[in-house]
């Protein structure tokens, strides 16, 4: 049996505990590339009436919003991140991907409000 390159595999999730005051779930994000695995918060909050999206899988077909787009931006970045860095021929490192997600979310480059 041949040996398979590993794929990256990017999750979202809802953490249950602690919910924001006003109701909202924050959404956890998983990558895994082979044997490696990290987690790590996108800052976005969903309401309860959102949770399905995210757990069944159809966040990407709902409805257009503030969130979901964001949700849209960071997988896209990560796909982005992965296809360079294998282009390179570089390990694939999810830390340093990670990294580069909360940079662009504290100082959003000008291509990130047009991505999505």
């Amino acid at each position: 049996m041949e040996k398979r390159e590993p794929v990256l595999h990017l999750y979202f999730y809802a953490k249950k505990e602690p919910r924001k005051k006003d109701g909202k779930f924050p959404i956890m994000g998983r990558l895994v590339y082979g044997e490696k695995r990290v987690q790590f918060a996108t800052q976005v909050f969903l309401t309860e009436e959102m949770l399905p999206h995210i757990s069944e899988g159809r966040w990407m077909r709902s409805r257009r919003t503030k969130e979901m787009s964001t949700l849209a931006k960071i997988k896209n970045l990560m796909w982005m991140q992965y296809a360079e860095m294998g282009k390179a021929g570089v390990d694939i490192d999810l830390a340093c991907m990670v990294s580069e997600l909360k940079k662009a979310q504290k100082e959003p480059p000008a291509w990130w409000e047009a991505m999505g």
